[in-house]
């Protein structure tokens, strides 16, 4: 499958971006476009998004001696986004 992508500056739209300029960004929340939850289509799939190395201690029990024991695991937490989401909810 072959993608075609828009110019630099339709892909800056798409994704919320503002040129730089004078200083006329909103300051309150009112005054701020909801990009998070914007209904949009994007260029593509996402097939993983995630983030990896995460360190959690936890407790392993056992029925042999001994019963408990500690460790650190490590893991990786990921999902897939369809081409119309910026989250996962």
């Amino acid at each position: 499958m072959i993608i075609k992508l828009p110019s630099k500056e339709e892909r800056h739209k798409l994704f919320g971006s503002v040129p730089p300029g004078a200083k006329i960004k909103p300051t309150t929340k009112n005054g701020m476009k909801d990009l998070q939850n914007q209904k949009n289509k994007f260029l593509f799939d996402i097939n993983q998004v995630g983030i990896s190395n995460v360190k959690q201690p936890v407790n392993v029990h056992s029925s042999l001696s001994p019963n408990q024991q500690t460790t650190i695991a490590t893991f990786t937490l990921t999902s897939s986004l369809p081409y119309d989401k910026k989250e996962q909810i």
